[in-house]
């Protein structure tokens, strides 16, 4: 069995893409990692630059932190826009 990292890796080079190193300013069209990045990276990139993870989105697939900022529109908002929150409860 291919773990997915390796899985990602070979279907990447199938498909002709190669893996450099060193300056940041070389020429790429995908930053792929684990983690998210620094911010400098989302700086210098251009508009054919792809990255496979994107700043706070985090904030969106912890279902706790979601329904934080979901309730801080909702108060800001009002409820005729997000109204639609389920009540969330945070069991122990």
């Amino acid at each position: 069995m291919i773990s997915d990292i390796k899985l990602v890796r070979h279907i990447l080079e199938f498909n002709g893409f190669k893996e450099i190193f060193g300056n940041r300013n070389t020429s790429w069209c995908l930053f792929w990692g684990n983690n998210n990045f620094k911010s400098d990276v989302y700086e210098v990139m251009t508009k054919y630059q792809k990255c496979n993870h994107f700043p706070k989105t985090s904030e969106i697939t912890h279902k706790d932190l979601m329904y934080n900022r979901m309730a801080g529109m909702l108060t800001k908002h009002g409820a005729k826009h997000y109204g639609f929150t389920p009540k969330t409860f945070v069991l122990p």
